[in-house]
């Protein structure tokens, strides 16, 4: 709490202990740069075509690009079956273990050790709260899948605790550009069963969303 005099009177602003706490811990999350995920695309992407015409996008000698809004696929038996072992059924720690797999993904194709996706808040007592959350790895070949699920387990419950904290603020934070993409990642990991729904003004180039 600080004391603030201005023409002869005192006010008094109170500063909000969790939104400070909030702030620190996205910036030193955030703190070192984390670039994109470089994943090749089968299909062009939907909002890049949204200011397009069909004469810009498609030529005398070649067909338009197809788009591609949503797809779906089943996991194997085998693959879900221990999925469910590891986790117990618990609908946290299934999240877990299929961002921790996405991350792995994801680094085989960038050049860095960092390694971000999104993750929309956590849902609590049915209340639709819409934030996009940004959740880092720090992989190196010697990271062990046991090492990186128990790290990235930590870091999506200080991220859910701290989830309050606008993704929009976090831009401003960072003064990244509010372009038709999406600032803090391009990739997104969602689970139904845990989370809100991402905000609409998030325009992420793909969102692996667990039904």
């Amino acid at each position: 709490m600080t004391l603030v005099k201005e023409s002869g009177k005192a006010e008094i602003t109170q500063f909000d202990t969790a939104t400070i706490a909030a702030k620190n811990f996205w910036r030193k999350l955030l703190a070192k740069p984390i670039g994109k995920s470089n994943l090749p695309l089968d299909y062009s992407l939907r909002h890049d075509q949204s200011n397009q015409t069909s004469a810009e996008l498609q030529t005398a000698d070649a067909p338009a690009e197809k788009s591609i809004s949503a797809a779906s696929f089943d996991i194997d038996v085998s693959l879900f079956e221990s999925i469910q072992r590891l986790s117990k059924g618990g609908h946290f720690l299934i999240y877990t273990i299929v961002t921790t797999g996405v991350h792995l993904c994801l680094h085989r194709y960038n050049d860095s050790g960092s390694v971000v996706t999104g993750s929309p808040a956590r849902s609590y007592h049915d209340v639709d709260f819409q934030n996009a959350l940004p959740i880092v790895s720090e992989i190196c070949s010697e990271s062990s899948f046991k090492s990186l699920l128990l790290s990235t387990r930590a870091q999506l419950l200080e991220s859910y605790k701290h989830q309050e904290y606008s993704w929009q603020q976090i831009v401003d934070d960072f003064g990244l550009p509010r372009s038709k993409g999406c600032p803090l990642f391009d990739v997104a990991v969602s689970y139904d069963a845990l989370h809100s729904s991402l905000p609409d003004q998030i325009k992420n180039d793909i969102t692996v969303n667990i039904d």
